[in-house]
């Protein structure tokens, strides 16, 4: 007689289904765990700031002084105003400081955060508006230099260019010449008559006096 065996091959294969989805499960798991990381993040600032202590002429190139001139900061606007001469013709020196937390390139230099740079720029009387550019990356910003001269040779010139026009006469050089010319030809005409006339009274006199002088006689 055959003997009956106690394993049954449907179980043992249930079995082992149970174990491979059991595991299948556990390593899907494994793998589309996440992990969440708290953290802050702070954006650095780009700012420069002008040093108005700093802000001198340092070479001026034309007759008029600098001393007239009024210097203003306003941000990063620079205004100067005054008067100044026609031929107006100095240097401007400033010190420019990064007081943000982001380098910036000004005047292809690059200036770190609590650094400084020493800018120059030419300053004429016919000069309006200055735009120096500084930035970083694609970011953009300018420092303004604006004047408001008045200039002393052009008021003259406008009040009047040519004194002889203000006093009535012509601003023609030759005209004045010849008026010039006719008022001295005159002049003369009138001191000669003048002394002809003199002569004459002085030989009317004598006459008078030689005739008291022969009634005396």
């Amino acid at each position: 007689m055959r003997r009956k065996s106690w394993i049954n091959p449907k179980k043992v294969m249930l079995l082992c289904s149970i174990l491979f989805l059991g595991l299948m499960g556990t390593s899907y798991a494994y793998w589309n765990s996440s992990t969440l990381v708290n953290g802050t993040i702070t954006l650095g600032e780009i700012k420069l700031g002008i040093d108005s202590g700093s802000i001198e002429f340092i070479r001026n190139e034309s007759s008029g002084g600098v001393n007239n001139i009024n210097i203003s900061v306003n941000g990063n606007t620079i205004r100067l105003s005054g008067e100044v001469n026609k031929n107006f013709n100095a240097v401007l020196e400033f010190k420019v400081l990064n007081i943000g937390q982001i380098p910036f390139v000004i005047d292809s230099t690059t200036v770190n955060p609590s650094n400084s740079i020493v800018l120059k720029r030419n300053i004429l009387s016919t000069t309006e508006k200055i735009e120096i550019e500084y930035k970083q990356g694609q970011w953009v910003e300018k420092i303004i230099i604006e004047t408001d001269f008045e200039k002393r040779n052009q008021k003259d010139n406008q009040q009047g260019e040519n004194p002889n026009t203000e006093e009535g006469l012509s601003d023609n050089p030759d005209k004045i010449v010849k008026e010039n010319t006719e008022e001295n030809i005159e002049t003369k005409s009138k001191k000669a008559e003048d002394e002809r006339e003199k002569n004459e009274d002085g030989e009317i006199e004598t006459n008078e006096v030689d005739e008291d002088k022969e009634d005396n006689d």
